[in-house]
């Protein structure tokens, strides 16, 4: 009776572990890719990446990118560096002056995003041209990341009617470097543009 004891615990034995083995095996293979999911899906919003970010990746709320007025969206894929980049654009409007935001952000192919860049302008315009009145910007990022940059900021005019504001800077951590760049811009009729 105890040498049947010992073969059926060892059956059983053999039995976990090759279910558990084969549980590793489809958890690699479900395993989900962040990247591949942009590519094929077209994602139009931040709010709607977010969902993807939450539901998908696991990434905490608190370390979203939630824009106040998003106007404009757009998500490119770095293959070089395995990074997926959102660039959204936001506009208050007052009545001296527009103002405008855009923001640019980066995240590793785990979906937790490395850091944020955001450039505001503040533009006045006319009948033929554009200026841009104050610039500023802020490269942030979530607790859990590590990478560091001091931005540069500068505005000017592109044309007669086009002024921008932009960000620009490289952001470093460990032995990975990221140079980025955001231009927000306004014409004489009053309407922005980022890239």
């Amino acid at each position: 009776m105890r040498r049947m004891n010992r073969i059926l615990n060892v059956v059983i034995c053999m039995v976990v572990i090759f279910v558990m083995s084969g549980f590793g095996v489809m958890a690699e293979e479900n395993k989900f890719n962040l990247i591949e999911y942009c590519k094929t899906h077209q994602i139009t919003s931040q709010a709607e990446f977010n969902n993807v970010l939450t539901n998908y990746c696991f990434v905490d709320e608190t370390e979203l990118f939630v824009p106040n007025n998003e106007e404009y969206f757009c998500l490119d894929i770095d293959y070089a560096t395995n990074t997926i980049i959102t660039t959204v654009r936001e506009q208050q409007l007052t009545r001296e002056s527009d103002t405008g935001h855009a923001s640019r952000n980066y995240y590793g192919n785990d979906g937790n995003r490395i850091f944020t860049i955001t450039v505001e302008g503040t533009f006045q315009y006319g009948l033929f041209i554009c200026i841009c009145t104050s610039a500023s910007g802020s490269f942030t990022k979530p607790s859990s990341s590590q990478w560091t940059s001091t931005p540069t900021i500068s505005s000017g005019i592109q044309s007669p009617s086009v002024a921008y504001a932009r960000i620009s800077g490289t952001a470093t951590y460990s032995n990975q470097t990221r140079n980025y760049s955001l231009t927000l811009t306004c014409d004489n009729t009053g309407t922005f543009g980022a890239y």
